[in-house]
C-alpha cells in the first residue's frame, strides 16, 4: 500500500516538485478506486464460509489421517483404518453432531508429512489429526 501511495505521489508531481495539473483531475477517481479496493479487502473475510459452517451445512467433516503411523493411524489385519487418530476423528464428529443436532459423516483422506499442512491450507481437508512436531525448518 505504501508503494502504491509513493507511486501515486511521483505520478502527480513533476521532477521540480510542482503538481502536474493534468493529473490533478484524476486524483479523486484514484482515491475512490483505492478506497473501493481497501473496502473489498477488509470485507472479504466476513463473507468466507468457516470450516464449522461448511461442516454444519454439508453434514460431513473431511479428516486427513496417516495410513502407516501405528498406533495413530494404520490399517489392521482386516484392512480397517484404525488407531488413536481415527478414534479422535470419530469423537470429533460425534461432538460436532451433538453441537449441530445432526449426524456428521467422516470422509477420511490419507496424508503424509509433506501433504498434511498444504491440504489443510488449501481447504482439501478440514482438519489433520496425527502426530506433528514443531521444527524450525
Amino acid at each position: 500500500m505504501i508503494g502504491l501511495l509513493v507511486s501515486m505521489e511521483m505520478h502527480f508531481f513533476n521532477a521540480e516538485g510542482n503538481r502536474n495539473m493534468n493529473n490533478r483531475i484524476h486524483m479523486p477517481w484514484v482515491l475512490c478506486a483505492i478506497s473501493l479496493v481497501v473496502s473489498l479487502i477488509v470485507a472479504m473475510p466476513s463473507h468466507a464460509e468457516s470450516v464449522l459452517d461448511k461442516i454444519e451445512r454439508t453434514g460431513k467433516i473431511t479428516v486427513g489421517l496417516r495410513e502407516d503411523a501405528a498406533p495413530f493411524g494404520f490399517y489392521d489385519k482386516s484392512s480397517n483404518w484404525v488407531g488413536f487418530s481415527v478414534d479422535v476423528a470419530q469423537r470429533l464428529a460425534d461432538e460436532l453432531g451433538r453441537k449441530f443436532n445432526k449426524t456428521i459423516q467422516i470422509e477420511r483422506k490419507p496424508v503424509n508429512s509433506k501433504t498434511r499442512i498444504p491440504l489443510v491450507a488449501n481447504g482439501e481437508i478440514d482438519i489433520e489429526i496425527g502426530t506433528t512436531t514443531i521444527t524450525l525448518a
